[in-house]
């Protein structure tokens, strides 16, 4: 690939008498560009640049289909691109670009977009400052479409409050035992459950708050669980305060 560019000599009368021209070879650099633009594709990662001066914001390709659109339907105008953040998020976008601007400073954060087509769609957006001479005269950075991992993180966010609340209702305990290192750990337990943390979260320790005629029995069932992966069901009972 090849840049040209040619321009027309006269004569002393001014007809033309000749044609001067050069060619300059971008295969590299339309290769590094094209290698870019697949790799935003790849990740979900589009790009943007703010010129100050001339206030003109420039769009990668991937951000346009970011946002549902492309540069023969839309002209990326600040006004305009701040518009697709939902009423919630704009504050802290347009808080986070002043930001940049005017005092150089670095952001990352996540906002909620509603696209060209009004579908919902969460990004991690990054801001970046360029100054000359200490004073900042592009703003620039990256998107990056993290709906999936947003709805994922939200829909475990529900499930594990809808277990809370289950182990909450049933006074029950979520608990991991380590043998290799013989370490015990409650992840989670009932706000009435009668179990309160060993000073060393052994099993031993926690075996402690078993009363002693079921302590054996349960120690045995763990620990055969434990060498032989197969699940067990025991019932005991735990000493609370008054023992």
């Amino acid at each position: 690939d090849f840049w040209d560019r040619s321009v027309v000599v006269a004569d002393a009368v001014g007809r033309p008498s000749r044609l001067v021209g050069w060619a300059v070879d971008v295969s590299a650099q339309i290769r590094t560009e094209r290698l870019l633009a697949e790799a935003e594709s790849i990740a979900h990662v589009g790009s943007w640049e703010l010129d100050l001066a001339e206030r003109r914001l420039t769009w990668s390709d991937e951000t346009y289909r970011i946002h549902g659109t492309s540069p023969a339907e839309y002209r990326p105008e600040v006004e305009s691109a701040l518009a697709f953040y939902t009423p919630e998020c704009r504050p802290a976008v347009e808080a986070a670009l002043r930001g940049a601007a005017e005092s150089a400073h670095d952001s990352d954060f996540e906002a909620e977009i509603e696209t060209a087509t009004g579908a919902r769609r969460w990004l991690r957006v990054s801001a970046r400052a360029e100054t000359v001479d200490g004073r900042v005269t592009r703003v620039y950075g990256a998107c990056q479409d993290v709906d999936a991992l947003k709805r994922a993180q939200e829909r475990l966010e529900r499930q594990g409050y809808w277990l809370r609340m289950s182990i909450d209702a049933a006074d029950m305990a979520v608990w991991r035992w380590y043998p290799e290192r013989d370490e015990a750990v409650v992840e989670y337990r009932g706000s009435a459950m009668a179990v309160s943390t060993p000073e060393r979260p052994t099993l031993a320790g926690w075996l402690a708050q078993v009363v002693p005629e079921d302590r054996e029995r349960v120690r045995a069932a763990l620990e055969a669980t434990a060498r032989d992966g197969v699940p067990t069901d025991v019932e005991y009972r735990l000493a609370d305060e008054s023992g």
